[in-house]
């Protein structure tokens, strides 16, 4: 499931992948991102009992004060989890794999909220 938001030029996408190694995340949001000057990209696989995510902000975004482990961590408590990382990539997850959009909306949320109002 994948979903992209727009703010001014910046886009923020989500994706929930199946059967995708938890280790393949981190270049799969990179390559979300990396076509773009600036954007948020949200991913997250479930394996077994477990979810694992990971968020990548583009250097421009945290240039401008946007956190991918602030948004990390929003997301990891939704699931029982947490999370941590760079300001640019950040990993976490947890164990209530039923949450995972709730999850990857809540990021996204998160990041679009601080970009609206200006405290990225």
């Amino acid at each position: 499931v994948w979903d992209e938001v727009e703010a001014g030029d910046t886009k923020i996408i989500t994706a929930a992948v199946e059967g995708i190694d938890p280790q393949d995340l981190r270049e799969l949001a990179e390559r979300a991102i990396s076509r773009r000057k600036a954007g948020v990209a949200a991913v997250a696989t479930v394996q077994g009992e477990k979810v694992s995510m990971v968020v990548a902000v583009s250097k421009e975004l945290v240039g401008a004060g946007l956190d991918a482990v602030e948004l990390i961590r929003k997301g990891g408590r939704l699931l029982g989890g947490g999370g941590g990382g760079r300001a640019d990539m950040a990993v976490g997850g947890g164990p209530d794999t039923a949450r995972v959009m709730d999850s990857l909306k809540e990021v996204a949320r998160e990041a679009l909220s601080r970009l609206e109002s200006g405290h990225a």
